[in-house]
Formats: structure tokens, C-alpha cells, sequence
């Protein structure tokens, strides 16, 4: 605008001289960081008002400095770990720890290979000594967790790791180490990972988990096998009981998979740690057996009596599986002890009365007959008597004792005992050799051979006591005597112990089966019948021996033949023909087998017969449990 008043333009001029340029709204070429544009042109007017949309402009535009400063501290590497100007040195300390860990692997690893495979103890590094069952099953099986994870073929790539890790379980099973133990080792590296991802377990180190319980299905298999624990109390080590145990843990077991346990050990019979509490008691209760008093043991009884109770009510097992000793009550054991002594003071007052009995009745008989009558008597208990005599003078050649173990304390008794005895009165070698049991020898008799007598001098005739090979042969002059314990039917073979002579003047006791192994079978038996034979007695049973082809086959006919033929005429079969007369075929029979088989196939005979002697010597110990019955 143009003006032609003077003052007016002098006024202009003075204002244009003092004009500022008024900020406006920033341009795309605008310099960022400065909040006002610059205007070099203008009028002269206020301030604008800002319009509504600037401060959501604005912060969009912080918004998006803040996002492309993120972005450009992801892509700097100097900004990804500013906290660590070192990564190298974390990486060297990785490789340190696994070389520290492979070197404890190979370190255990030599440990357990170095030991014996009975060393059950060394094998897992641990004590043998502790002052309770749970003590040491607790240490067992924290060393077979601790050493298993170091050695197992999972974890240990090494070529000897699964003999080491069979080892440290051979050593876990007899020391008492749970199923469960092992599957947390093959666990182990699961266990793990899991714990990564699971942030609330570390809360929880240190607290064991009561296990749930069991169902009625699992307390009903508990009640059956309630007996069977009765019998492990009494033997621990009873094999035939752990299997019978083991079979109801797998029909636990299997329970278990047929409803998706997590856990298929759950609720199985541990008798192997159950065991452990019975066998720590046995010396408290032998020591109290020995005294009743013994405050010591009562108390060591009582406190492994405790830890078992605490054990069964832990793992939900019946209560009936305690202790049943009443050696755990003080009273009952000095009960016992005055029962078993009254006991033995009845035995000896008996015994003691017997004899003044029998003094009176010699008295007697010497006050009525005069000075002559002791010679008569003398032979009731012989004036030269020693050990290894009867009270009658007779020799005592050898002894058949039978023994019986008791279930309580798994000690051998003898229930009964037979002697080889030389009758008098009869002629040495003409079969006067005979059995008589203890009973009937009398107590002196009995306890001079096997008290008093030299055990060197005890012949045991035994099989399993026996001690024979086929050296026996060398020097064999004849067999001298034979005796046949009685009660025997004449179908079977007897028990029979046999005198056999030699050239040096000694002696030797076999009975039958030791005489059949060193001589054979088939050749035994011919030898023990030729002795009856030569000496015109009579087998006292009907089976005879087999006979070589050459020579003794038509004798074995003729005698089988004669023994058929009696039998057939005593008791004629029912609706049999003469043409088909039992003594017709048994002698065809066996005189075309005599006459087929060789030498050789009369061995194989003798094998069969020796199995055939297993059978009848099995029927001869039950005829003799049947006998003690009756």
C-alpha cells in the first residue's frame, strides 16, 4: 500500500526498521530440532493459534524417533549386550565346565571297574557300617542316583559305560535300592528340561511328596501277601518267598499301566528294605536269647521295632508287617526262657528217677541171688565199654543222622540217627550187619559216638557227607556185609549201606548210590546180588540187576520167568487167555532185549536206571516223612 502523506511513510519506515519475522507452521524442508520455521518474508502479524490436529502430530512424530531408535540399537552390536564387553570369556568358561564334567564321568567311571563284582559297598562309595536300616537304604540309593547319572550309557558315551552301570545296579538290588531309584536316572535328563520350563518347582526343593494311597484293589494284594511276610520275618534271604512277592508286584505293576499311572511303581511291596529292618533285629534277638536282661539289645530291639513302623505307615503298608517276635517284649522272653528251662529240669528229674529205679532193681536182684548174679548182668552195660560201643558190647561201624532246620532260627538239629551195627551172636560176613536207631541203642551208646567219640573216627554215610571217587576201585578185594535199613516194601529198592573190603585190611562204608557211582549203574547192582548169591540169601527185593549178554542173560530169564510165573499163579489177570499169559510175554520180552543189546546198550540201560534211582530215592524220603507221621 502506497501512501502520499509523509507522515504516514516516516511511520512505515519506522516500523519497518524494528519488524520481526512471526514463527509459522514447520515445512517438509524444514531443519528438524528447532520448533519455529524461519520467514524471511511477511507481514508483521501475531502469533497463530494452534490448530487441533499439531499435538497428535507431535507425538506420532516422537513415537516414530523412538521406533528407529530401537530399531538402529538392535542392528549396533556394540548395543546388544552392554553389560558384557566379553563374550569370549563366557564361551572358554562353557568349555572348562564340560571338561570338568567329563573328566568326574571318567573318574567314577574307573572307580566302579576297579572294584569287585561282590563289593557291593565300594562299588557305590559309600560306608559299611550305619546305625540304622534307613540310614544306610537311604545312602544307597543316593549313590546309585549320584553315580548312575555319571555312568549310564545315556549320559557316558564311553565303551565300558553300561558294564559300570550294571554294576552300580547289581550292587543297588542287593543292597536293598528301590525300582523307582533307577527310572529317576533314566529320567534324569527329562527332568531337567521340564525344570527349565517350570519356574515354580524351585519353590518346592527339598519337600518329598507323600505318595498317595493305595487303592482297595492294591490293600487286598497287601492282605495276600501278609503271610509271605510272615515267612520273609523268618528268613529274609528265603528266595522261593521273594518270588512269590515279585509275582504280586507285577500284578501291581500292571494295575498300574492299565490305569495310566504316571508312576508304575506306585504302591509296590518293597520287601527288599523291609527285609533289611529284619535281618538288623536278628542280633538283638539272639543276644537276648542269651540273656533276657540285656537292657542294651531290648532298647537296639525297640528302636529298629520303631523305624519299621515309621517306614510301613510312610509308604501306606500294613501294620501287620511288623515284628513278631515276642523276643521284643522283655517279659515274654524271660517267660520263654523259664518255660524251656522247667523244660529241660523235667527231662533230667525223669531221667534221674529212672536210674535210682534201676540201681534198686540190681540191688534186688544181687540181695536174692547171691555173689553170682552180677556176672549175669553184666552184659546190660558192658564193664569194657567205650565210646563208639553199644552198652552191649557191640561195634558201631557208622552213622545215618536225619536233620531239620527251623524256620525260627534257621538252625540244623538232628531229628533222627541210625548206626550201622555188627550183631552178636551171628557170623561176621553172613549178613549180620544191621540198622538200629538211637532209640533203641540207648542215650549212652548214642551220645558216646557222636559226643564223645573223635570226629575223625565218625563215618558219616551220608551221600552228600560220603566223600568217594573212582579210586575206590583200586584195592577192592569183595564186599563183606551188607545191611538194609527196615520198613521197605520189597518193590523198591531199600536204603542199604554196604561193607566193602580192601587189600591194605581197611574198610569202607558206601551206601547203594555211592556204590553205583563208583562203579556203574548195572555193574553195582550185579555185585551187591552176587553177594546174596554166594552167601544163599535172599533179596529182599524183587527188581534184579541187568546181566551181559554173555554168560548171565539166561539166568536173568530163568529168574524172571520163575518170579513171573509165581506171580501169575497167586493172582491170575482177569480176562487173559493162556495164549497171552503174562509169563509168556515177560519172558519173550526179555529174553529178545537180553539177547539184542550189547554191552553198550546195557550202559545205556544202567543210565536210564540211574534216573530211575532218582525217582526211587525220592519216593524213599517221602516213605520216611510218612513214616515219622505215622
Amino acid at each position: 500500500m502506497s501512501s502520499t502523506d509523509p507522515s504516514v511513510d516516516s511511520l512505515s519506515a519506522s516500523l519497518a526498521s524494528q519488524w520481526k519475522p512471526h514463527p509459522t507452521k514447520p515445512r517438509a524442508d524444514d531443519k528438524p530440532g528447532t520448533g519455529k520455521a524461519v520467514q524471511n518474508t511477511g507481514l508483521l502479524t501475531p502469533e497463530g493459534t494452534p490448530e487441533v490436529d499439531d499435538g497428535r502430530i507431535e507425538a506420532d512424530k516422537r513415537q516414530q524417533a523412538e521406533l528407529k531408535a530401537a530399531e538402529a540399537a538392535k542392528e549396533s552390536p556394540e548395543s546388544q549386550h552392554p553389560e558384557n564387553k566379553e563374550p569370549q570369556s563366557s564361551t572358554k568358561t562353557d568349555d572348562d565346565g564340560t571338561n570338568d564334567e567329563a573328566a568326574k564321568q571318567a573318574a567314577i567311571l574307573r572307580e566302579v571297574l576297579s572294584c569287585g563284582h561282590n563289593e557291593y559297598h565300594k562299588i557305590l562309595g559309600i560306608k559299611e557300617d550305619y546305625d540304622s536300616a534307613t540310614e544306610e537304604m537311604a545312602a544307597v540309593e543316593r549313590a546309585v542316583y549320584s553315580r548312575g547319572i555319571e555312568v549310564h550309557p545315556k549320559y557316558n558315551k564311553d565303551e565300558n559305560a553300561e558294564k559300570a552301570w550294571n554294576m552300580i545296579r547289581t550292587a543297588g538290588d542287593e543292597l536293598g535300592c528301590r525300582e523307582g531309584v533307577y527310572q529317576e536316572v533314566l529320567d534324569f535328563g527329562d527332568e531337567n528340561s521340564d525344570a527349565l520350563d517350570d519356574d515354580s518347582g524351585s519353590e518346592m526343593d527339598g519337600l518329598e511328596m507323600e505318595s498317595p494311597k493305595p487303592t482297595k484293589i492294591v490293600l487286598g494284594w497287601y492282605e495276600e501277601a501278609t503271610p509271605l511276610m510272615d515267612q520273609l520275618q523268618q528268613n529274609p534271604k528265603s528266595f522261593s518267598v521273594r518270588k512269590k512277592l515279585d509275582a504280586i508286584n507285577d500284578k501291581i505293576k500292571k494295575k498300574n499301566e492299565e490305569e495310566e499311572q504316571n508312576d508304575t511303581s506306585m504302591w509296590l511291596l518293597d520287601y527288599k528294605a523291609i527285609s533289611k529292618f529284619y535281618q538288623e533285629v536278628g542280633p538283638f534277638v539272639d543276644r537276648l536269647r542269651g540273656n533276657p536282661n540285656d537292657q542294651e539289645a531290648l532298647d537296639g530291639a525297640k528302636g529298629v521295632e520303631k523305624e519299621l513302623n515309621e517306614y510301613l505307615n510312610k509308604n501306606h503298608y500294613p501294620g501287620a508287617w511288623t515284628f513278631k517276635q515276642d523276643l521284643l517284649m522283655q517279659e515274654a522272653v524271660k517267660e520263654k526262657t523259664m518255660e524251656a528251662k522247667q523244660m529241660k529240669n523235667d527231662i533230667e528229674e525223669k531221667r534221674n528217677r529212672r536210674m535210682e529205679e534201676r540201681k534198686r532193681e540190681k540191688a534186688a536182684e544181687k540181695g536174692a541171688t547171691g555173689t553170682e548174679q552180677p556176672k549175669k548182668s553184666s552184659p546190660a552195660i558192658s564193664i569194657d565199654w567205650r565210646p563208639g560201643l553199644t552198652t552191649k558190647g557191640e561195634e558201631m561201624y557208622a552213622m545215618q543222622p536225619y536233620e531239620r532246620t527251623s524256620k525260627v532260627t534257621q538252625q540244623k538239629s538232628m531229628d533222627q540217627c541210625f548206626f550201622l551195627i555188627e550183631k552178636k551172636g551171628k557170623t561176621k560176613g553172613g549178613n549180620s550187619m544191621v540198622f538200629e536207631d538211637a532209640e533203641t541203642i540207648g542215650p549212652k551208646a548214642t551220645d558216646g559216638y557222636l559226643k564223645q567219640l573223635p570226629e575223625s573216627e565218625r563215618v558219616d554215610i551220608r551221600t552228600e557227607k560220603y566223600k568217594h571217587s573212582t579210586a575206590d576201585k583200586m584195592g577192592f578185594v569183595e564186599i563183606d556185609d551188607i545191611a538194609v535199613k527196615p520198613g521197605y516194601s520189597s518193590r523198591v529198592y531199600p536204603a542199604i549201606c554196604i561193607r566193602v573190603k580192601y587189600d591194605t585190611g581197611m574198610y569202607k562204608y558206601p551206601n547203594r548210590t555211592v556204590f553205583r557211582k563208583i562203579w556203574g549203574s548195572a555193574r553195582a547192582d550185579r555185585m551187591i546180588e552176587d553177594f546174596y548169591n554166594d552167601k544163599g540169601l535172599t533179596i529182599p527185593w524183587e527188581k534184579r540187576a541187568k546181566r551181559p549178554r554173555a554168560g548171565g542173560s539166561v539166568k536173568v530169564v530163568e529168574s524172571v520167568e520163575e518170579t513171573t510165573s509165581a506171580r501169575a499163579t497167586e493172582r491170575p489177570r482177569r480176562g487173559r487167555t493162556t495164549s497171552r499169559s503174562p509169563e509168556r510175554r515177560r519172558s519173550s520180552s526179555v529174553s529178545s532185549s537180553a539177547s539184542f543189546l550189547s554191552d553198550e546198550g546195557l550202559e545205556r540201560l544202567g543210565g536210564i536206571e540211574d534216573r530211575m534211582d532218582k525217582f526211587e530215592k525220592m519216593f524213599e524220603n517221602l516213605s520216611n516223612k510218612l513214616d515219622k507221621l505215622r
